[in-house]
């Protein structure tokens, strides 16, 4: 599950330190091994901290940042065909708002007035409770965590509803403008009790 010093990360097991030491070894597990560890970079499903050279990390990255780009895509062309009006990766500064706020991964919205701003992540499932405790630090809704930053995107907006009529054609009332989080996987902080949205905004397309 992640672990840079698994058994199913490194299955050759090394007893002792000279050329004619003991290795113990499967052909099954070299052939999991193999295929999870090359199979997780191509999907960009390993963290950056799983690597050590620079270059494996600077790929891992872009590999990262592609497929998040090419998700939050496929949920604008997802929700146009459910018969929304949808605009990926809207930068906040075409409404005005200061640079350090970042993007919209989604902007969404319908002719009768309602607007959702959409904070789409690939996830992978949470197999331990490790993984579970760190996706819910991630998206607790902490001061600049993931989820705080998605929020300050959606008050900024609310503040400044205004600002949307240059791409939507009309300006939206506040009380229509939502957030969601979309996620490719379910998640873990649906259970939590003090997020700054409500659960039933986080999860997959399906789910919300």
């Amino acid at each position: 599950f992640g672990s840079r010093l698994s058994a199913f990360v490194r299955p050759s097991h090394i007893y002792g330190n000279s050329g004619a030491d003991t290795v113990l070894y499967g052909g099954g597990g070299l052939w999991q091994s193999f295929g999870y560890i090359f199979g997780r970079i191509e999907q960009g499903q390993l963290p950056g901290t799983f690597f050590t050279s620079n270059k494996m990390k600077s790929y891992i990255g872009s590999v990262n940042d592609e497929r998040g780009h090419n998700f939050a895509r496929s949920i604008a062309k997802s929700l146009c065909d459910l018969g929304w009006s949808a605009k990926p990766e809207v930068k906040m500064t075409e409404l005005g708002a200061p640079a350090h706020l970042g993007d919209i991964d989604v902007l969404a919205w319908k002719d009768t007035g309602e607007v959702i701003l959409i904070e789409c992540k690939r996830l992978q499932q949470a197999m331990t409770i490790a993984e579970i405790a760190e996706i819910c630090r991630r998206f607790s809704g902490e001061a600049k965590d993931e989820l705080d930053k998605h929020v300050q995107r959606l008050n900024w907006v609310k503040q400044n509803h205004q600002s949307l009529q240059t791409i939507l054609r009309f300006a939206p009332s506040e009380s229509r403008i939502e957030p969601r989080l979309v996620t490719s996987t379910h998640v873990p902080m649906t259970y939590l009790e003090s997020l700054p949205i409500s659960k039933e905004y986080i999860g997959t397309l399906t789910q919300i």
